[in-house]
Formats: C-alpha cells, structure tokens, sequence
C-alpha cells in the first residue's frame, strides 16, 4: 500500500479516494532493444489513459537510454556532415583547393573506417561511441591537414 500515494480528505478514515496511484511494471533484463522498450512505454501509458489516469507518465532508468538511442544515428549523422562541410571551407581558405578536396574526403575515408571498426569489433553506437567518433574526427583533421601542409612544403622545395 502506497499511502503517501493516496491523499485523504479525512484522516484516518477508510473513506478516501485515490488521486494519485503508483503503477508498477517490471520489466527482465534483456527484454529487448531500446525501441521496444519505449514502444512498450507507450503502451503502458495508454492503458493508463484509458482508465482515466491522464495525469500519469511511464518511468524507467533505461527509458533516458532508450530516447537517445532511437536518434542517435540521425544526430551522428548529422554531426559528421556539418563537420566535414566545416573542414572543406576551413581548409579550402589556408590550403589550395586541390589539397582541400583531398584532406576533406581523406577525413571521410577516416570516418567511414571508424565506422567499419565498429562493426567489426560489435560496438554499438551510443552517447559514448559518438563521443569517441567526434574526437577521433578531430585528431584525423589535425593529422590529415599537417601531412597536406607537409607536403605542400615539400613540394614547393623539389621546384625551387
């Protein structure tokens, strides 16, 4: 009985109404993937509904996991884009356009490997991965335009 639950008009009488009531689903470890878990979520608030509780909401700890889970390829996507659009301008103003091209779609290359290396080893794309993926970009920019630059010396010293 969850009496903190359940306020009464008159104390200690047995003649009370419920205005808030705790409902409690259990769900097993390893129930499923994050989007069954929000579609059962949505499933539970609407029996809710259905028997007049519309003031109520499903809670779980994995339900916060779940939300970013289901747009997280949308925002990593996303990210990556903005970022490589940022790394052709930036590098087209210190870098001939030619180098540009190369450095940007070498960074894609990067991207597209870190991807595959996900895959191969079983990691799953989540809040930390997606960390991980957005600061190995940052690092293959840096290496990436340093070898462009590198080169670019090196060449300008074989003409000269």
């Amino acid at each position: 009985s969850y009496n903190e639950s359940v306020p009464c008009p008159a104390l200690y009488t047995n003649e009370c109404e419920p205005l808030a009531v705790r409902y409690t689903v259990i769900y097993p470890k390893g129930t499923g993937n994050s989007l069954q878990l929000i579609e059962r979520a949505a499933v539970v608030e609407q029996e809710l509904y259905k028997q007049g509780l519309n003031a109520s909401f499903v809670y779980n700890q994995e339900f916060l996991f779940a939300s970013v889970d289901t747009i997280i390829w949308q925002l990593t996507l996303q990210s990556m884009g903005y970022s490589v659009l940022a790394i052709f301008i930036i590098t087209v103003c210190f870098l001939n356009p030619v180098q540009a091209v190369w450095t940007t779609f070498n960074v894609v290359l990067i991207f597209i490997d870190l991807f595959g290396g996900m895959v191969a080893v079983g990691l799953a794309l989540n809040a930390v991965t997606f960390v991980n993926l957005v600061m190995s970009l940052g690092l293959a920019v840096d290496y990436t335009v340093h070898l462009a630059h590198t080169w670019d010396d090196a060449y300008a010293e074989m003409l000269a």
